[in-house]
């Protein structure tokens, strides 16, 4: 099955607190550098559903060189945890969305704060897509129920 990826780059919303009147910054992803905090970042994204999409896809979030994440929401609803033991991992996290996108959506990654083993500079953080799988497969026609002149 063919895969559509769509990147979202940005713009996102950094914030640096939990309260969600507090300043925030803009992003654009992949990005050189996160603050540096005492506290977990949030970074939201809003986005629509794609419109050259069909209605019944198959759809996952991968999100690759992520190292801090161990939150991601959609929505408002949990897609995944990343374990306590290793939430710097640099492995691709890639999991589905369950049901329909709608028509607007919010993206939330809860990242904890950099840590010396965090990844250095040279490699920018954060390539978060969109994977879309089309369902190839014609329906099963039964050709003997088929009325021929």
């Amino acid at each position: 099955m063919p895969e559509h990826l769509i990147r979202l780059r940005g713009p996102w919303e950094l914030r640096t607190s939990t309260d969600s009147s507090a300043p925030s910054a803009r992003v654009v992803l992949p990005t050189e550098s996160l603050p540096v905090t005492e506290q977990p970042i949030v970074l939201l994204r809003h986005f629509g559903r794609p419109a050259r999409v069909s209605e019944s896809p198959s759809c996952r979030l991968r999100c690759e060189s992520v190292p801090g994440v161990f939150r991601i929401r959609l929505n408002g609803e949990l897609l995944t945890e990343r374990s306590s033991s290793d939430p710097y991992s640099t492995d691709p996290i890639e999991v589905p969305i369950p049901g329909p996108l709608r028509l607007r959506n919010q993206l939330e990654l809860s990242v904890l704060p950099p840590a010396d083993h965090f990844p250095s500079s040279a490699q920018p953080w954060g390539s978060i897509l969109l994977v879309f799988e089309e369902d190839t497969q014609r329906p099963c026609v039964d050709e003997s129920a088929r009325l021929t002149r």
